[in-house]
């Protein structure tokens, strides 16, 4: 069994090698210094790496609540996401799904309050140290953790779908079938739409407020459907 953060530097150190890449498995896997496995023989690295590959096999299976430094976390409901939790998964998406894993779990898991007589609620995510709460997770089996990652991905993918905000304006388009002034044309639609991805976020947040800033807090706390429903509602009323 290894760790969420074994699993991560196994999965992202990017070795062509064959031979430096089973260096590297037998090393994380077994938290030996990559130089000391150098220097056995290749026979016994070989070994050493079929021993390996059964302990790096994680399943889609994932733990509902964890614990960190005796505080109970639970996996939260996807359809509760506040604005802000979606945006700082979708920067983390961004810069790299596997590298940060752990920290899109600090997200995912929060500690909650209330139960039996009340309603569950989770701790307020701003409140969070990610960067300290996510090292703690990083320590803990892969196996625990990264199946209810791996979950957001198909309810990222159907949120996608739910809102015009998100489609293609070029899908269903080929290039090569286009002349060379639709071509021109193509590539200002192309680069407005990444340009328009790089600032939709800020673009959300100045729409829900009404460009007030001091509102920005409390937009970011709504709930992800209400937040990109009211979002939608204003861009059709505006057209």
């Amino acid at each position: 069994m290894i760790t969420l953060r074994q699993y991560q530097e196994i999965y992202t150190e990017q070795i062509e090698s064959v031979f430096y890449r089973q260096i590297h498995f037998v090393a994380v896997v077994n938290d030996i210094d990559p130089i000391e496995v150098q220097d056995w023989k290749a026979s016994k690295i070989q070994d050493e790496f079929k021993k390996c590959r059964d302990k790096i096999k994680v399943g889609g299976n994932y733990s509902d609540t964890i614990f960190i430094q005796g505080h109970e976390l639970e996996l939260i409901d996807f359809k509760h996401l506040k604005l802000g939790q979606y945006f700082d998964l979708e920067s983390y998406i961004q810069k790299g799904f596997i590298h940060n894993l752990h920290l899109m779990a600090s997200i995912l898991y929060l500690k909650h309050e209330g139960g039996a007589m009340y309603e569950k609620k989770p701790e307020i995510f701003g409140d969070v140290n990610r960067e300290y709460r996510s090292k703690y997770i990083a320590e803990l089996p892969a196996e625990h953790i990264l199946g209810a990652v791996q979950r957001y991905l198909p309810f990222r993918k159907k949120f996608f779908e739910s809102y015009s905000v998100f489609e293609d304006p070029t899908e269903g388009i080929d290039p090569s079938e286009l002349s060379e002034e639709e071509l021109i044309e193509y590539e200002k639609v192309m680069q407005e739409a990444e340009k328009s991805k790089r600032t939709q976020n800020l673009r959300m947040l100045n729409v829900l407020t009404n460009n007030d800033s001091t509102k920005f807090e409390e937009v970011l706390n709504m709930n992800l459907f209400l937040a990109f429903n009211q979002f939608e509602y204003i861009r059709n009323n505006k057209k």
